[in-house]
């Protein structure tokens, strides 16, 4: 049976070994940061800004989804490991959580850029007088979905609701764009 001394000296190399892969690891998935406004926007016609919009929310959804699988699945395997090994889980769960936080960064941006993409994309058509489309909410169209984001912005300005009011509401109109 080893002594505890024996069963230490691995765990300084350990140690070292997760700070290093920790803190010089890449985010788990990389998606594009959209930009709000693109030069072949002003070349659009109406059939194409429902296109582009379709396409900036098929990268928040994305987005979404995998964010909840990546943060899910890294916590889960951290609770294993622990559980198995105390040592060395808690050592990879400090990696874990490294790369999950440095991937979080790069889901909001993504998924922020995304949304603004949306929104500027809903204001050219109306700019265009482009007809109404419908959402995923049987009582809202895009138009009207602008206008709601619009007001949010407005009371969000005259400091009527909070920050984190603004983000979850304006993530449900996001979301009804489906």
């Amino acid at each position: 049976m080893e002594s505890k001394r024996e069963q230490c000296r691995f765990l300084l190399p350990l140690m070292l070994l997760a700070i290093l892969v920790g803190c010089s690891s890449q985010p788990l998935s990389v998606y594009p940061v959209l930009e709000q406004t693109l030069e072949s926007d002003a070349d659009l016609d109406c059939p194409a800004f429902d296109d582009e919009l379709l396409k900036a929310n098929a990268i928040r959804d994305a987005v979404f989804e995998e964010h909840g699988e990546v943060i899910g699945g890294a916590y889960a395997s951290t609770a294993l490991d622990v559980v198995s090994d105390p040592v060395s889980g808690v050592l990879f769960g400090i990696m874990r959580s490294t790369s999950v936080s440095k991937a979080t960064k790069t889901y909001i941006e993504a998924a922020a850029a995304a949304g603004l993409r949306m929104e500027q994309l809903l204001e050219y058509k109306q700019r265009d007088n482009c007809p109404s489309g419908p959402t995923g909410d049987p009582d809202m169209t895009d138009t009207t979905a602008l206008i709601a984001l619009q007001d949010l912005e407005s009371k969000l300005g005259r400091e009527e609701i909070t920050q984190k009011k603004y983000l979850q509401d304006r993530k449900k109109l996001l979301d009804a764009l489906r």
